[in-house]
């Protein structure tokens, strides 16, 4: 989806950090780690400076997992994982959560897929049911899968076939890593592959649950992560996460 600000954010602090003279004072985060029974782990810092929270959730999954054949598809999941599920359908997730004044957005790379709530402390409660539905319970049918498979091709054409540092990136990535995973690219894996419109305008609703199902190791709690910077207290974050995300999604 669409390269967020918040997204960035990430980036720039992590190549800050990074780039810091060796002599500089390191910045030390007060941060909590718990690990739910069904191996969902949950890091939490605390942090009232403002009434909100934000709440990341990390698969270890994306373009490396695939192969040829099937190529793109973590990217096309992704968009899916917003499109409807057992309690909240399709388009739910989006108006529940703006209605109540948050945010969300997601992105694929080569070896997560990250997704992420901005919302006014009080909807915490909200954003752990919301995010649990659709952990557990996604629901993938054609007539959503159609219109989001669109937006997916559409992404590809702005991103990398109309644009000279999208083309770039693709060929040296397939330069590269010829022999790896890594050679297709998370939005637009190269030719040489399957070819990557041809690929989305037939990948069918039982499809995608099919791959879903064999990513199991990758999409449940126990391949999760979810980081939160929050404007509420740790104890209530710990029992709206454990109220919510009890089950083993087996």
């Amino acid at each position: 989806m669409k390269c967020s600000r918040a997204r960035l954010a990430v980036l720039l602090a992590v190549g800050l950090a990074l780039s810091a003279p060796a002599g500089a004072q390191q910045l030390r985060l007060d941060v909590r780690e718990h690990t739910l029974d069904n191996g969902l782990k949950v890091l939490m810092l605390e942090n009232h400076s403002i009434p909100s929270f934000t709440f990341w959730t990390f698969y270890r999954v994306g373009s490396i997992n695939e192969r040829p054949g099937l190529t793109g598809v973590s990217h096309l999941f992704e968009h899916m994982m917003f499109r409807g599920a057992r309690k909240y359908g399709p388009g739910a997730f989006d108006r529940t959560m703006e209605s109540s004044g948050g945010r969300n957005n997601a992105f694929t790379d080569k070896d997560i897929t990250a997704y992420y709530d901005e919302m006014p402390a009080e909807g915490l409660a909200l954003v752990c049911e919301l995010e649990s539905d659709r952990m557990s319970s996604l629901n993938i049918v054609q007539q959503t899968l159609d219109p989001e498979r669109e937006v997916v091709k559409e992404e590809r054409r702005f991103r990398t076939e109309n644009d000279v540092d999208g083309q770039l990136e693709e060929v040296l990535a397939a330069a590269a890593y010829d022999a790896h995973s890594n050679t297709w690219h998370k939005l637009s894996p190269p030719a040489k592959t399957s070819g990557y419109m041809n690929l989305a305008s037939v990948w069918t609703g039982k499809e995608m649950l099919v791959w879903g199902q064999g990513t199991r190791l990758a999409y449940n709690p126990a391949s999760g992560t979810w980081r939160q910077l929050p404007g509420s207290s740790l104890l209530r974050i710990h029992d709206e996460i454990s109220a919510t995300h009890h089950a083993d999604f087996s």
